[in-house]
């Protein structure tokens, strides 16, 4: 069956029909509402935008069991790609495989350039062959409460001049680093003004090369309360 269709609700709401906020407290300009279903799309965002699913439970990493879940139609490249200000992408399970049956993955679930004020959080993403969520040159990064799962190079990834990056409560479970020595679940190179903090990593296998945090050229780097388990 069809899922239902996407509804717009922009600054002209449509009587009864709320206009939410994410979790964060900010109302964008344009949002988004994604129902129940399965979506084979590549998503482009430029604008302020909240692309809001089913978030779940408040401080429970990854998305309701029923969020919309987004597959992407071209291989090898990203489902949702972010190079706006002013964004977020809350509730949706993103799956790495291709729509239509292709042999080739996706690579990456949400991929941002020169992006800024961003959230993403409360997104369950399933076996990327690079990262789970790659932003390079962004600033103001609010990555929290996601759900990350069978990825085969790093699970969140922030680099080259980014600025203002709180990786937060995120989990990161069954990462094995098999498509590349030394590839790290939650890793950050060239960022100013970083926080990693109160993350679970689960089931980090080192016989796969695998490692759980990696900072590299961060200065002032606050890296706490993050809870590392090994591979059983």
């Amino acid at each position: 069956s069809q899922p239902s269709p996407m509804v717009w609700v922009t600054s002209s709401v449509r009587p009864g029909l709320a206009r939410p906020t994410n979790r964060r407290g900010v109302t964008p300009l344009v949002t988004l509402v994604n129902l129940s279903g399965q979506y084979a799309e590549n998503m482009v965002i430029s604008k302020h935008v909240m692309l809001r699913g089913d978030p779940g439970s408040l401080n429970v990493e990854g998305a309701a069991v029923t969020a919309p879940e987004l597959f992407g139609t071209v291989p090898a490249s990203q489902i949702i790609a972010v190079s706006g200000g002013q964004v977020t992408v809350e509730g949706f399970r993103l799956n790495a495989r291709v729509a239509g049956g292709s042999v080739s993955d996706s690579k990456w679930g949400i991929y941002g350039l020169s992006a800024s004020n961003v959230t993403v959080d409360n997104n369950r993403l399933t076996g990327f062959d690079e990262s789970g969520i790659l932003f390079v040159d962004s600033s103001l990064l609010n990555i929290e409460d996601n759900y990350l799962t069978g990825l085969l190079l790093d699970g969140i990834f922030v680099s080259e001049i980014a600025v203002g990056v709180t990786i937060n409560h995120n989990l990161v479970e069954g990462f094995n680093g098999v498509n590349g020595a030394g590839r790290y679940a939650l890793h950050a190179d060239g960022v100013s003004s970083l926080q990693i903090i109160n993350n679970t990593i689960r089931g980090v296998d080192s016989a796969g090369e695998a490692n759980a945090i990696r900072v590299d050229n961060c200065p002032g780097a606050i890296v706490q309360n993050n809870l590392i388990i090994p591979f059983a």
